[in-house]
């Protein structure tokens, strides 16, 4: 029997919603053959249904053989296996060919269990909680007031899965195929529902809070006399999902008919992933072909189909997203049933291969595809799908047609690349390729922000270093990701003409060192404004940077690192002045490696050692001669009579050569502090020494 994909396994959804009919074993076997009178054997079976039902106890299996059952079935109370299809002897099921026909009705008050492999002639009655699992029937051209195929009442929740329900006829009031009523929560799956006509609600009715899951049918050619042609929902919460509602017609001849495929009156239907199309609402006053909606609230429509409906597509009052209502859909083959969409990547096609179904190329692709909602669950459509759900019925179904794959190019950790080769961009960028495509994709090998920052490339993500260019085999979904890093360049930093000077700031350290900088890093470096090498003291100057002089005597210098770059703090050792004098007269010529005529002044470097040599004796005039005496430094006296005098520089010094007319050994005690006395007050008046 042909079936709608549903989201997830059947049997899966059978046991979420509770149908999970199976028991550990049954109890007994009866056997029921038209046209035998046995007891319920193997060997001598019940010639009726009610028989065996009536004999049978919970977890009971009855099987029925092909033939005509004109009799009313009531199982009650008790959870029973109704099988239908069998051959006479009970050795071959196959429902298509072994027709056990059930004329009447069959009704559920109660109960549960499974009725499966029947053509149900006069309906199926479920109430009073009932819960059975209604599967592989044909429940075809039965006619009553209401629910002529299927009548669900009084808080039963049956499962009504692979059905054919047609041809059945509800002119009183409604549902013809199916009636949901009086808090009745059916799960309607999987199910062709066609050619049912009622006076509202065609293929399916749900009233009275009812709350139906109506998931995965097909729901097309049925009429309503009055309002919904595919599905009348009114006061109720019914679950629609992944249907088909085609080619349905509610017309009212004398009055306005409404909803040809869907009719809405003060419920609160969820309405999702369903192709709502081909229905009419006919009659004066004729709206919403596809949905009609009347009051309040909002009914949520959300990734369907609703085309081509007949006036209109839609009216009232919905709170509809992502569904297609403009434009043609590109179904495969909508004359004969087939609404799958078209795809130049792959379209299931359930007529291929000899009726066993397959895949096929199109020579176009439909709008519809990847289309819905992105936050919706696409994990059962095959690959590629993109990774958005298909809009219509087979959005998230193992039949959702195929989509290119989604090729995602990144950079990290910057953007803004330009990638070349097959599938060019600048990162971050989506690109479509077919299954199995081979994409090429280039790397550059730098790449330079809007700041100006470098960066290298490095790898493509979890492949080798260095190799810029890859080829992506493109058989799902793939994202690829350039690795670069910042461009690095090397500081180097100097002193001279000293070394091992310790340098603060950014990137610390001392002279020479180098140190790794990102591409327009700005760095600050400090130097000391004194440094000492060995006993020697040396002053900062200033910064050369790269051969660019800095100014002098700022210690602080800020770099801005685009190139390797070269920083030198430069120093000058530092210098003392010497003072050289002659007391008391002037004019003398000193000797020595900073000679001189007193009184001059001499620079020296720091630690710098000094040797002078006074004379021994100056002409005085035609009278007399000075006789050297001694040097005095910084007012210390040095020895008597040594005219070589040494002196380290570690500061600024003077020096005295000390004379007198007398000889030097005449010139002790108190001439001798005298001599001193006179030479530092400058006073040239002769003292007590004198003649």
């Amino acid at each position: 029997m042909k079936r709608l994909p549903v989201l997830v396994l059947a049997t899966v959804i059978v046991c979420l919603f509770g149908f999970c009919t199976g028991w550990a074993g049954a109890e007994t076997t009866w056997y029921v053959r038209a046209g035998s009178a046995g007891d319920g054997t193997l060997n001598n079976p019940f010639g009726s249904i009610s028989d065996a039902t009536q004999a049978a106890s919970t977890g009971d299996v009855i099987n029925v053989a092909v033939g005509h059952y004109p009799s009313y079935v009531q199982v009650q109370s008790k959870s029973l296996m109704l099988r239908g299809g069998w051959d006479s002897t009970f050795t071959e099921r196959n429902w298509d060919i072994h027709s056990s026909s059930i004329a009447s009705t069959v009704a559920y008050m109660g109960s549960g269990g499974e009725i499966s492999g029947f053509r149900i002639g006069g309906g199926i009655i479920c109430e009073d909680n009932s819960s059975p699992t209604i599967a592989d029937n044909r429940i075809v051209g039965n006619s009553i007031g209401m629910g002529s195929g299927i009548y669900c009442y009084g808080g039963c929740s049956p499962l009504i899965i692979d059905n054919l329900i047609a041809d059945n006829r509800s002119d009183t009031w409604g549902g013809g195929g199916i009636l949901c009523n009086n808090s009745s929560s059916p799960t309607i799956m999987s199910n062709t529902i066609t050619g049912n006509w009622g006076g509202d609600g065609g293929g399916i009715y749900c009233h009275n809070t009812s709350s139906p899951v109506i998931i995965g049918n097909a729901i097309t050619g049925n009429r309503a006399s009055k309002y919904g042609g595919g599905i009348f929902c009114q006061a109720s919460s019914p679950s629609i999902f992944n249907n088909i509602i085609a080619e349905n017609t509610a017309e009212w001849e004398t009055s306005a008919s409404h909803g040809g495929g869907i009719y809405v009156v003060a419920a609160t239907p969820t309405i999702i992933n369903n192709t709502i199309t081909q229905n009419i609402t006919g009659g004066p006053l004729a709206a919403g072909g596809g949905i009609y909606s009347l009051g309040e609230p909002s009914v949520i429509v959300r990734n369907c189909i609703i085309w081509g409906n007949t006036p209109n597509q839609v009216h009232g009052n919905l709170a509809m997203s992502y569904c297609w209502l403009a434009g043609a859909p590109l179904f495969a083959d909508p004359e004969n049933g087939d609404y799958h969409l078209k795809s130049k990547y792959g379209r299931w096609d359930p007529a291929a291969n000899g009726g066993d179904g397959g895949w096929v190329f199109d020579d176009v692709t439909s709008p519809c595809i990847d289309a819905g909602d992105p936050a919706s669950d696409v994990s059962n459509e095959p690959q590629p799908n993109g990774d958005i759900i298909n809009i219509g019925a087979y959005g998230n179904t193992a039949e959702a047609s195929l989509s290119s794959h989604v090729l995602t190019i990144g950079s990290t950790p910057v953007t803004g690349v330009n990638i070349t080769g097959d599938r060019p961009g600048v990162t971050e960028y989506t690109t479509t390729c077919a299954d199995q495509e081979v994409v090429s994709l280039t790397a550059p090998a730098s790449t330079t922000t809007g700041e100006g920052i470098t960066y290298n490339f490095v790898r493509w993500e979890g492949l080798a270093d260095g190799v810029a260019t890859i080829q992506v085999t493109v058989d799902s979904s793939h994202t690829v990701v350039a690795v670069y890093e910042v461009q690095t360049w090397t500081l180097s930093v100097e002193s001279s003409p000293i070394s091992g000077v310790a340098i603060t700031g950014d990137k610390p350290g001392t002279t020479g060192y180098a140190a790794n900088c990102e591409d327009q890093e700005i760095v600050n470096l400090t130097a000391p404004l004194t440094v000492t090498d060995a006993t020697v003291r040396y002053d900062f100057v200033r910064w050369i940077v790269d051969g660019t002089d800095q100014p002098i005597g700022q210690t602080d210098v800020q770099i801005t690192v685009d190139a390797d770059i070269a920083a030198t703090a430069v120093y000058a050792v530092r210098t003392h002045t010497l003072t050289v004098l002659s007391m008391p007269v002037s004019g003398v010529v000193v000797t020595g490696n900073r000679p001189g005529t007193t009184p001059y002044a001499a620079t020296c470097d720091d630690q710098q050692l000094v040797t002078l040599t006074a004379p021994t004796i100056l002409p005085a005039g035609s009278s007399r001669t000075n006789h050297f005496l001694y040097w005095a430094v910084d007012n210390e006296p040095q020895p008597y009579g040594k005219r070589e005098l040494q002196l380290r520089m570690d500061s600024a010094h003077t020096a005295v050569a000390v004379y007198d007319w007398r000889l030097p050994g005449d010139v002790t005690g108190d001439c001798m502090v005298n001599v001193l006395d006179m030479i530092f007050v400058r006073n040239h008046a002769r003292t007590a020494c004198s003649e």
